[in-house]
């Protein structure tokens, strides 16, 4: 486990997958991890949520097994009474866990392997001004994706808050902050070699 950046109060750690070790979970836990149909899926669901549990109880000096995640009717997961707020974000193999100790986190990590978006999608997920600037670098779709997930992620709304709600503020084309929301900063981090990577914090 190693800490790949710290910026301002936010702490990253990251694994691979496909190479990570399983370990303890919660009843919960195992329901899901049963419910996975392919094999690789389910050891990469199991990995990723042991692997959270040894971020968290390093950080909390709890055992991994002690740690109480809690994730109410699909809300944003959080250890209840913890001084802590974190986000995850994995894409094919590749994880990244957020953490800060004050405010909130929101972080969002995508493979470059994936496909540049079709016109169709970048619509159903862009403003105009921002489909604007993707104009001629369908490649930079990703960039301004994880940074817009990022936001939904950071007070736990996920897809309930509609991509196009969120404005980004551009600069040379890409994605540094959020139109009307100046209290969130936004960082693109280098969290894997071959992937984005987006934090949104709010204090």
């Amino acid at each position: 486990m190693t800490a790949v950046a710290e910026r301002a109060a936010v702490t990253l750690r990251t694994c691979r997958l496909d190479a990570a070790r399983e370990g303890p979970l919660d009843g919960t836990e195992r329901a899901r991890a049963a419910r996975f149909v392919f094999e690789r899926d389910r050891l990469r669901f199991v990995r990723a949520r042991a692997f959270l549990r040894a971020v968290l109880g390093e950080r909390l000096d709890l055992d991994p097994a002690m740690v109480p995640i809690e994730a109410p009717d699909g809300a944003k997961p959080h250890v209840p009474g913890a001084a802590l707020d974190f986000s995850l974000s994995h894409s094919g193999d590749l994880m990244v866990v957020a953490l800060v100790e004050r405010g909130r986190v929101g972080v969002d990590l995508e493979a470059l392997a994936r496909a540049p978006a079709t016109d169709g999608l970048a619509r159903l997920c862009l403003t105009d001004p921002e489909r604007a600037a993707l104009r001629g670098c369908p490649e930079r779709f990703l960039e301004f994706w994880t940074a817009k997930e990022a936001r939904m992620k950071l007070d736990g709304h996920g897809m309930a808050l509609d991509p196009r709600a969120i404005r980004l503020a551009l600069s040379g084309g890409r994605p540094v902050g959020y139109e009307g929301e100046p209290e969130i900063a936004l960082e693109r981090v280098r969290a894997h070699d071959g992937a984005v990577c987006h934090v949104a914090t709010r204090p």
